[in-house]
């Protein structure tokens, strides 16, 4: 894989990595980066119009802390780049967990992808005693594909049955 465009390492502060000053520097690499930068996530707060279409019966945003992985070396289909990955989550030694496998990826060439196919996916999980049973239930599910499809298409005009 060609190497990306190389980009510097997420800055740490060794006495406090929690200041003001520290965030605002992992920020200002970000931007730098070209990724665009919401707003909102220096602590501006955001209209409630922006959510309109996202979700329903709005009461309004959290602030979760957002931490920053990478850089991670990447060949997409718009070609070998480097990217900051934001993290959401309040796990502690998660984003740096994060940031050490991307630098593991980023060592051994870095990471290909490709998207094959779009779309939106719900899965129950189901479990069975045994394979065979298991497989049974399949078949059972992929001959009744067409009647499925049928009942969503009554239920819904906002999506369809694929698969």
């Amino acid at each position: 894989m060609p190497r990306p465009k190389a980009l510097p390492p997420v800055p740490r502060d060794p006495v406090d990595d929690y200041t003001p000053a520290a965030a605002a520097a992992r920020r200002a690499l970000w931007a730098a980066a070209g990724a665009p930068l919401p707003r909102h996530v220096a602590g501006v707060p955001v209209p409630t119009a922006e959510a309109r279409g996202n979700i329903e019966n709005l009461a309004g945003f959290a602030q979760v802390p957002l931490g920053l992985a990478g850089p991670l070396h990447c060949d997409t289909s718009r070609g070998p780049r480097s990217v900051y990955v934001p993290l959401a989550t309040t796990e502690g030694a998660m984003v740096a967990s994060y940031a050490r496998g991307m630098k593991l990826l980023a060592a051994g060439g870095g990471a290909q992808a490709r998207v094959l196919r779009e779309g939106l996916t719900q899965n129950p999980v189901l479990v069975y005693a045994s394979n065979a049973r298991a497989e049974a239930a399949r078949a059972v599910a992929e001959a009744s594909l067409a009647r499925w499809q049928r009942l969503v298409r009554a239920t819904t005009r906002h999506g369809r049955l694929v698969r």
